[in-house]
């Protein structure tokens, strides 16, 4: 059995793989790095600001800007959803008033075609009633010739038992 082809990449090419890691650079480690910055700031000032003028450790102020920290962190979610449940809402009211113009369009069309179906078949339909026709001709004929021969044989044998 032939051992398959490892899948071999394609060299990289150095000026694209540069600038891959230069935008990379810019655009995760940089917010990144700003981000815990920012955050280890405020959380050295909100340690600092514990403590008041005699350096006594002031729990109220401590616990005052973590509820603030919390807060913030759950309006923001809670902005995010109500930020979607709004673009929602405005997608139904759009789609209400986009869907009967179109909705008219399609029945409008439908209804075209219903009328190029009618009057393609009308041919169609002809010779299938008249087909009918000479086909309910045809099993009526032969209905009236089974009875005569039924007749004729009661007949026969009605002769033949006098």
């Amino acid at each position: 059995m032939a051992k398959r082809k490892r899948f071999q990449p394609r060299p990289r090419n150095p000026i694209t793989e540069a600038r891959h890691k230069r935008d990379m650079w810019w655009q995760v480690y940089l917010p990144l790095l700003f981000g815990a910055l920012v955050f280890i700031g405020l959380a050295t000032w909100v340690m600092l600001s514990a403590f008041d003028s005699s350096m006594a450790l002031n729990t109220s102020a401590f616990a005052d800007a973590m509820t603030i920290m919390l807060l913030t962190a759950l309006i923001s979610v809670l902005l995010g959803g109500l930020v979607a449940v709004g673009a929602m809402i405005w997608g139904v009211m759009w789609l209400i008033n986009w869907i009967p113009g179109n909705i008219r369009i399609v029945h409008d069309y439908l209804f075209l075609a219903v009328e190029y179906v009618t009057r393609w078949m009308q041919p169609v339909r002809k010779t299938a009633l008249s087909a009918n026709q000479r086909f309910d001709a045809t099993a009526n004929s032969l209905h009236a010739l089974q009875e005569k021969v039924e007749q004729r044989l009661v007949r026969q044998s009605e002769d033949s038992l006098q």
